[in-house]
């Protein structure tokens, strides 16, 4: 998988595990609340994936390897979600556009 995470506080992580070595690192964007945000992931190249917020490059100094997964663990599928502790209120997700490309 590859990703972003939202710590509590808005800390935002950049992530994958390739089922062999998983690997995580902050961006360096703590988000705020009524304030759009533009993620993308770029996977081009399994030996480098790249993490942007906004338009810019972030995490940039971490290497992202994808080159352990083979076949069907190479097709990433999309998924948004949001999870929250019990008793915590209700959590918010909004997705005001979506784009996919897969090769």
């Amino acid at each position: 998988n590859a990703g972003f995470t939202i710590a509590a506080g808005g800390v935002v992580s950049a992530a994958i595990d390739d089922n062999a070595t998983p690997t995580t690192a902050t961006t360096g964007v703590t988000m705020t609340v009524d304030t759009w945000y533009a993620f993308r992931i770029e996977s081009f190249l399994k030996s480098a994936i790249r993490f942007f917020i906004n338009g810019a490059l972030v995490a940039g100094s971490t290497s992202y390897n994808y080159a352990a997964s083979a076949g069907a663990n190479s097709t990433l599928q999309p998924i948004f979600g949001i999870g929250k502790a019990s008793g915590a209120g209700v959590g918010t997700l909004q997705v005001a556009n979506f784009a996919y490309w897969q090769d």
